[in-house]
């Protein structure tokens, strides 16, 4: 309350260290051996801090706010993050510089290089090389490197006693192997935005950020599990081989939600079989349609036309069975089991064509934890009713079992065919399973599917898609 020598602003006011407010001695020990006592962001303690006094789910941001030793701050790129209060004001220490520089801001949004005793940063991949503040000129400085992968992790970067000042400055400017950017998923989890982190090109198993132990076996790199990793996660994979798989599907090349008001009905049945059958012809294709004859194919649309509520059809893969998921005796592994995915009817075509899409949703939030990175996934169930299910969005309108509603049928044609909703059913070497919650979900790589059968079931007319009434 009295005169400031510096104009200051923060986010959640101008408490003092005794206004009376609370501690947490185990955060403090927390940040502390990050190192992250100047800089840290509000998602990497809602992913990586396990201690007790830690609050419940949705309520960390007020729980933060109520420690008198930190406050909050923005960095360059709008990011939430926080620090301890002596880290600005005690013992004379200089504020903190605002380093997190996003990846198109100009060369004067850098920071200038901090004095030789102070610790030096990286800055974000893609800024321009002149902009890299140079090096310490004494030998033997730990740097760290601050990135915003699961909330933005730290990174030490050691340089050995006895280097140059040049290569320490060709160590600082090394790009980082994450590449961040905006997320378009919520989680209230991580107190709002996420950001998704995916790795770049030249990323290996070495460059990812300390979540723990690494070793090698047999020429791959693995992590050992971290005591605040979740249980549901598999840690058998190599980090290679997520890193490589991460690259191939970044957040714009995963599958989106879907949007009923997206789905426009054919005009007739055989149309929508037609479809089918033309996406499942190709040599490439996921899904092999079983014939050429153009009477199966209308054998097809008259079952689909004539439906009833409750029954369905399925329709088989004429592609055999890759031999990876055979042992020695031509049986199938007993780790292979069958799985089964719910959709639309109207993704079919792209599914029967390209196979099934990686999403991002419930386990990826787990698997950054421990991997660092971004995974996507397919999600499945080993329960044809609990796949049944999905999507699982109300889109029906208040009915008479349920006031919000529940997932309904969708419209496929317009020639009076019942609304439909459709399963795919897969087999897969669980062994590869990415993630699972329970035994009914668990995140695949589309690579470790293979589609066997497509059904699609009639619904009710009153569990239409209200949009499609």
């Amino acid at each position: 309350l009295g005169e400031c020598p510096r104009p200051w602003t923060c986010g959640w006011g101008s408490r003092g260290a005794g206004d009376g407010m609370s501690d947490s001695p185990k955060l403090r020990q927390f940040l502390a051996d990050w190192q992250l006592e100047v800089y840290c962001y509000i998602n990497h303690i809602a992913v990586n801090y396990r201690g007790s006094d830690r609050p419940g789910k949705g309520r960390l941001s007020r729980w933060l706010q109520q420690l008198s030793f930190l406050e909050e701050f923005q960095d360059g790129a709008g990011q939430a993050c926080v620090r301890l209060r002596e880290a600005r004001t005690g013992g004379g220490a200089a504020e903190a510089p605002d380093l997190a520089v996003s990846p198109k801001a100009p060369p004067s949004a850098v920071p200038p290089a901090p004095p030789e005793a102070a610790p030096v940063r990286a800055v974000a991949p893609m800024a321009p090389p002149d902009t890299v503040p140079p090096a310490p000129s004494k030998a033997g400085v730990k740097c760290g490197a601050e990135t915003s992968s699961g909330g933005g992790l730290g990174v030490k970067l050691s340089l050995a006693g006895g280097e140059s000042s040049e290569r320490a400055s060709a160590e600082v400017a090394r790009p980082s192997p994450m590449d961040v950017e905006p997320s378009s998923r919520a989680n209230s989890k991580f107190c709002g935005e996420v950001s998704e982190a995916r790795p770049s090109e030249e990323a290996t198993s070495e460059e990812l950020p300390v979540l723990g132990n690494t070793y090698k076996w047999e020429g791959n790199t693995y992590r050992d599990r971290a005591k605040w990793a979740s249980r549901d996660v598999n840690v058998s994979h190599p980090l290679d081989d997520i890193i490589e798989y991460s690259k191939n599907f970044p957040p714009w090349r995963c599958q989106f939600a879907r949007q009923v008001f997206h789905e426009t009905p054919y005009e007739s049945i055989d149309d929508f079989v037609n479809t089918l059958r033309q996406a499942a012809t190709g040599a490439d294709a996921a899904f092999l349609w079983p014939s050429e004859r153009l009477k199966f194919m209308r054998s097809i649309a008259t079952a689909l036309h004539h439906l009833p509520t409750g029954c369905m059809i399925s329709i088989k893969n004429a592609r055999a069975i890759p031999e990876k998921y055979f042992n020695k005796h031509d049986e199938l592994k007993g780790q292979v089991l069958d799985l089964y995915h719910g959709t639309s009817p109207m993704s079919l075509p792209d599914i029967m064509s390209a196979g099934l899409k990686p999403t991002l949703g419930a386990g990826c939030d787990a698997l950054e934890a421990h991997y660092g990175i971004t995974v996507p996934g397919v999600y499945l169930a080993k329960s044809w009713y609990v796949a049944s299910t999905y999507p699982i969005n109300p889109t029906t309108g208040r009915i008479t079992e349920s006031k919000s509603g529940i997932s309904g049928g969708t419209r496929v044609a317009v020639d009076g065919s019942p609304p439909m909703r459709a399963v795919v059913r897969c087999i897969a070497d669980t062994s590869r399973t990415l993630w699972h919650r329970g035994s009914n979900q668990s995140l695949l790589k589309p690579e470790d599917l293979f589609i066997t059968h497509v059904f699609l079931y009639a619904a009710h007319d009153r569990l239409l898609h209200e949009l499609h009434r």
